[in-house]
């Protein structure tokens, strides 16, 4: 069970940085449709 924290803490930080980069891309996407609409 030691082991346990560390690898809860690695799938953590996994998934934040899944959530950060699926946010930047969304966020790209959206700066692009502007820019294509303006």
């Amino acid at each position: 069970m030691a082991g346990f924290p560390k690898t809860q803490r690695i799938f953590h930080s996994i998934w934040l940085t899944r959530i950060i980069a699926i946010s930047s891309l969304a966020m790209s996407l959206v700066v692009c449709l502007i820019a294509y609409k303006a």
